[in-house]
């Protein structure tokens, strides 16, 4: 790969991003997209023009085409100066397109570059303001296809494949709303969008890093007492939350604990966590082996103690 760039061979591929034949484009987005993959090169794609190519390339009629280009930008959308210049070169409407796509692994490539961009401050209020939050909760509204005892193994892989690449794009997209949540002017604005069912719908997933994403997005959220308020007056919201702690892994039980924590500093969701069984759960995470986990539990144990004097 550095030996292509050495010889002279970056300039070319990028112009030919740009090719008017759709195959041409499709073969340059898959030599920029392995070139991508090696850090080192990162500055020389950006200098000779990667970046806005690869983001005309998500709003062309190929799907394929639109894949090799997405991996790209997923590629390069994990350093901080590429995280803002992909933003600056106007990809966040073509993303937001993407996240309506009827292609998986579309969807699951434009989930990953809006998390990654969502780490940068100012990306998590252009992120809100560009309309991605009703199709960020479609995708985690969106429900597994099911095994069938009357399907053949080849179907059967087929829909275990779906169903992985499903909750890999539920998980991104949790970890995006978690990072957009970080910010004290999207607290509110995410839960007038109407994020807190379909988070805690993923608490209860049973898998743990959509669990872990979904209880940090809703931790971030609880930080701001009325809307601890608020998330404790959705369906089930206590017993769901508290499920989490349940789970036998360490980085779902340390977000979920953040949140029962927030939780329990409100003095009208003392009562309601304890009778919802929140003490046994808590006094088991004292012994985890995880020192953060271990506060988060003390703390909130420490609330509760209150509502049980």
């Amino acid at each position: 790969k550095t030996q292509l760039v050495a010889a002279g061979g970056l300039p070319p591929l990028v112009t030919l991003l740009s090719s008017g034949n759709d195959k041409v484009q499709e073969h340059a987005a898959g030599a920029i997209r392995n070139l991508s993959m090696n850090p080192d090169l990162e500055a020389d794609l950006i200098q000779e023009g990667a970046l806005p190519a690869l983001v005309a390339l998500l709003s062309c009629h190929e799907p394929r085409t639109q894949l090799q280009a997405a991996v790209g930008l997923r590629n390069l959308s994990v350093t901080a100066e590429s995280k803002t210049k992909i933003v600056e070169e106007g990809a966040l409407d073509a993303l937001v397109r993407l996240l309506r796509s009827p292609d998986a692994q579309l969807l699951e490539q434009a989930a990953v570059i809006f998390r990654n961009l969502s780490v940068n401050g100012d990306n998590k209020l252009r992120i809100v303001d560009s309309g991605a939050v009703p199709p960020l909760l479609h995708i985690l509204q969106a429900v597994p296809p099911s095994l069938d005892d009357a399907m053949g193994a080849e179907e059967e892989a087929a829909v275990t494949a779906a169903q992985d690449t499903l909750r890999r794009t539920q998980e991104q997209v949790c970890g995006c709303i978690r990072n957009l949540a970080m910010h004290a002017d999207n607290k509110s604005r995410l839960v007038h969008m109407g994020v807190l069912a379909p988070l805690l719908d993923m608490a209860s997933v049973p898998n743990a890093r959509v669990q872990e994403q979904a209880a940090g997005a809703l931790r971030n959220i609880s930080v701001m007492p009325q809307l601890a308020k608020r998330i404790a007056t959705e369906k089930d919201a206590i017993p769901r939350i508290l499920g989490v702690l349940a789970v036998q892994d360490l980085k779902a039980l340390e977000q979920a604990a953040g949140t029962v924590r927030n939780l329990s500093a409100n003095a009208e969701l003392k009562e309601p966590l304890v009778v919802a069984g929140a003490l046994p759960l808590l006094i088991e995470l004292l012994s985890s082996p995880d020192e953060k986990t271990q506060e988060q539990a003390g703390i909130a144990m420490r609330n509760l103690s209150e509502a049980v004097q």
